[in-house]
């Protein structure tokens, strides 16, 4: 059952970036268009909310409160 479970966590641990960013990509597209100074900001966004959301689910926070 182990053996499933980790199976599973890696699937879905590569997944989800890819999900997560081919949804960026769609939305960049359609709200930015051609705008390259829209397109950029739109992009740097999406990037810093996935590092945020990705530190908080490895426990970013309670790395902190340890210190």
């Amino acid at each position: 059952m182990r053996d499933v479970l980790g199976v599973l966590l890696q699937f879905v641990a590569w997944w989800v970036p890819v999900v997560y960013f081919a949804g960026a990509a769609f939305i960049t597209h359609r709200v930015a268009g051609n705008n390259p100074r829209a397109r950029d900001w739109m992009i740097g966004l999406f990037a810093v909310v996935f590092v945020l959301l990705m530190a908080l689910l490895i426990g970013w926070p309670s790395l902190v409160d340890d210190a």
